[in-house]
């Protein structure tokens, strides 16, 4: 193993934390571009209604261990990150296996998530935002944005028992 990562445990998994410099930096700035990092959601009273009165799903955050998964093109290699904001002062970026179609990684594509550990004993990653996809930001009502994730999952993502270190729902 390089000095680039360090090989750490994560979702009963073997993984790579990043430690290059030059690839986090470069990581950050294309988050920076799209994503403000620590950014959190406060719900309007209007938009509460909404949610009620239309049964949308909302995510209450427990115990689960929130991140974000960029999908990036770096050096000619795609790269699968989740961006760990949960240390704080501190942000751990961790390179996993996730089967993507490879146009996602091409411009950038970002979600936003929870992963939990369900009672069966296994990690799933909640995805409950899209914030990039191909390189755009996404700008669509609640319904328009959890129909494309439910899109992506059908048919840009892959489960592969032997590669994912999480199921993606």
């Amino acid at each position: 193993m390089s000095s680039r990562y360090n090989l750490i445990n994560f979702c009963n998994q073997n993984v790579m934390d990043i430690k290059d410099e030059l690839l986090k930096s470069f990581i950050l700035k294309r988050l920076e571009e799209f994503y403000y990092l620590k950014k959190k959601k406060v719900i309007m009273d209007e938009e509460l209604e909404i949610i009620k009165n239309n049964k949308y799903p909302i995510f209450i955050e427990y115990n689960s261990y929130r991140v974000l998964i960029f999908l990036i093109n770096y050096q000619s290699r795609n790269y699968c990150i989740l961006v760990d904001q949960n240390i704080p002062n501190k942000i751990k970026m961790l390179i996993v296996k996730i089967r993507f179609n490879e146009e996602l990684y091409n411009k950038g594509t970002i979600f936003d998530g929870e992963i939990v550990l369900n009672k069966y004993n296994k990690w799933e990653l909640l995805i409950f935002d899209l914030k990039l996809y191909n390189g755009e930001i996404v700008n669509l009502n609640l319904k328009d944005k959890y129909q494309k994730i439910n899109d992506i999952l059908k048919n840009e993502y892959k489960v592969d028992y032997d590669m994912n270190i999480v199921n993606l729902k």
